[in-house]
């Protein structure tokens, strides 16, 4: 067995009600692991993203710039290269503003939206940057 001690690691959890959807933000020596778990689904729908400490910082100022009502320059994504693509977005009943993190790989089955309050969306960002 070998047991892995990341340097930092946060959970972050979307706005729906049941806070069933969360974000695990785990550095390690390689860069940052961001794990997307979804209760209500099955193993199906997890997903797994690993990013380069670069890629990281990247999306943490795309975060930043949809906090500040700025659009974010999102790269495509496509089977090949997917992107977590990074957009302002809202909600209905009730009316809710924020950020909206999602992985665009080209399988529905694996991409997902993860919709945040603004200060989640921060300590989001302030995590990616660690």
């Amino acid at each position: 067995m070998q047991i892995i001690k990341p340097q930092q690691c946060s959970i972050h959890h979307s706005w729906e009600r049941d806070e069933s959807t969360m974000l695990i933000v785990t550095a390690t020596a390689a860069g940052v692991q961001l794990q997307h778990l979804d209760a209500r689904y099955t193993s199906a729908e997890v997903a797994v993203v690993q990013l380069t400490t670069a890629e990281a910082r990247d999306v943490a100022e795309r975060i930043l710039l949809a906090l500040n009502r700025k659009t974010p320059t999102n790269p495509s994504g496509s089977a090949e290269a997917p992107q977590l693509v990074v957009t302002r977005t809202n909600d209905g009943e009730p009316y809710r503003e924020g950020v909206c993190l999602a992985l665009s790989a080209g399988d529905w089955n694996r991409d997902f939206s993860f919709s945040m309050e603004d200060s989640t969306a921060m300590a989001l960002a302030t995590a990616l940057q660690r």
